[in-house]
């Protein structure tokens, strides 16, 4: 185009600057003239000018390579006087983030100091005020501790089948104004809307009467507003930012109910295979599953991977979607019992071959580990280590026997007893609970938890060993 255009003196300025490079972000406050019907294609602005910013973007991306940002301002209502189509405008301008990842929005509304059309310098000094957290946030990495953007309406629908209440779902935490019921426009009609209330980011807005199952809602028209108001009739953000307007929002119909059927799980045994949770929602939607004790066992999808002995709680939910609102979740606990000796050396895994040295007192590696202390201890009975065992050592006065108690081992697969004494003729038993119990500390883990045994004998010289026996 010209080289005297708005976007072409830019541009030749920042290339005389040698900055093309050194863009970061795009401040944008434009619109107040495309309230009418000036576009190229002879029709109103409103219904282009979303094409021709992402055209102008795209520009924006190839003249600027290291742009990353946009900050953009909805204008405000009937700007300058201008019309007769700024409420729609200002909606295409509110949308424009669902085709940017990196855009934020921003109003002037009830910022003090607009003359209708432009702001005064204190005015001005307002809007730039406003935007400084969101420039801060984006370019210097600083947190909020709350939202700094105006809020965006997400979606609007009916609460029910009667149609007297809507919802309105915003991005962010909303303060209720019983001023505000006056903005509210339902098939173009004022005066509709009697009462509203907030809860979190949502804002439900209670009718006077049925509306239709084809409705439309529009927030702040521009032949009704005054910037001039003497009691604000907007509606705020908690973080006291006025929300952005909207125009011709279709209101979506009422969430149906859904529910979830799960039914009990079955006790299962380590070493089980992964298995398949088989919950259903009635609204036939994809039901997800967590679990609370994800050591115990993990899910992924809907399979249930077993990880060790000890019990967990699935649950089973559904969030919902347009049509159907979140179901109530539903818990079931799953109950992993201790692996058997003979179901850990029937295991492929451990190399043992029945009848020839599968045996609790077999020692196939001849490591001096018989196969149910490799069991007990987490050793692999057909490779030659004794890394697994367990260890005595002096902690100040105090003596620590300690080993590494493998989950397949738990009660009641085994009964394990620590035996401790001065001497070799005199031992006193310590028998290994499930969980820490007196002188003996459990720290869970798995595949393994760790067993420590702080012995109560004084003096330099102590014995101890453990045994293990079955059932």
């Amino acid at each position: 185009g010209s080289l005297y255009g708005i976007y072409a003196n830019l541009l030749n300025r920042v290339l005389g600057a040698k900055l093309t490079h050194g863009i970061r972000g795009v401040f944008w406050h434009q619109g107040e003239s495309n309230s009418g019907a000036d576009a190229p294609t002879g029709d109103f602005d409103y219904k282009s000018y979303q094409q021709y910013f992402v055209d102008m973007s795209a520009a924006w991306k190839q003249d600027y390579p290291n742009l990353g940002r946009y900050i953009v301002f909805q204008v405000m209502p009937k700007p300058c006087s201008l019309g007769p189509k700024n409420d729609e405008l200002r909606d295409v301008q509110r949308t424009l983030p669902r085709l940017f990842s990196n855009m934020d929005i921003l109003n002037t509304l009830a910022v003090p100091g607009y003359l209708g059309c432009h702001f005064t310098i204190a005015g001005y000094q307002n809007m730039a005020a406003r935007t400084l957290p969101v420039a801060n946030h984006r370019y210097y990495g600083i947190v909020p501790p709350a939202p700094v953007t105006a809020p965006i309406l997400q979606r609007a629908y009916f609460t029910s089948a009667a149609r007297t209440s809507i919802a309105l779902v915003f991005d962010q935490a909303m303060s209720w104004s019983s001023f505000s019921t006056v903005n509210y426009y339902v098939d173009d009609v004022g005066g509709k809307v009697t009462s509203g209330s907030a809860l979190g980011n949502v804002v439900t807005l209670q009718l006077n009467s049925a509306a239709a199952p084809t409705a439309t809602l529009d927030y702040l028209k521009d032949s009704i507003w005054s910037f001039g108001e003497s009691t604000s009739s907007l509606l705020y953000g908690a973080n006291t930012i006025p929300a952005l307007t909207f125009a011709d929002v279709v209101i979506e119909p009422a969430s149906q109910s859904q529910t979830i059927t799960f039914s009990a799980l079955p006790p299962k045994t380590y070493l089980d295979a992964p298995f398949a949770l088989a919950a259903t929602a009635s609204s036939g939607l994809t039901v997800s599953y967590t679990s609370l004790d994800p050591l115990v066992a993990s899910i992924s999808g809907n399979t249930v991977t077993i990880l060790k002995a000890g019990s967990t709680t699935i649950t089973a939910s559904q969030a919902g979607n347009g049509t159907y609102s979140a179901a109530t979740p539903v818990d079931q606990l799953l109950t992993v019992n201790p692996a058997s000796y003979s179901s850990w050396a029937s295991n492929s895994a451990q190399g043992l071959t029945p009848g020839v040295n599968d045996g609790p007192l077999d020692d196939p590696d001849r490591d001096g580990i018989y196969n149910l202390m490799e069991f007990t201890l987490g050793g692999a009975p057909i490779v030659s280590s004794q890394a697994i065992l367990p260890k005595l050592s002096k902690s100040g006065v105090d003596w620590v026997f300690e080993y590494d108690r493998s989950d397949y081992s738990l009660t009641p697969a085994t009964t394990q007893v620590v035996e401790y004494g001065s001497n070799l003729t005199g031992w006193t038993p310590v028998t290994i609970p499930t969980t820490t119990a007196g002188i003996v500390t459990i720290t869970p883990g798995s595949p393994s938890d760790h067993v420590k045994v702080t012995l109560p004998a004084s003096g330099n010289q102590v014995f101890a060993r453990l045994k293990v026996s079955q059932p």
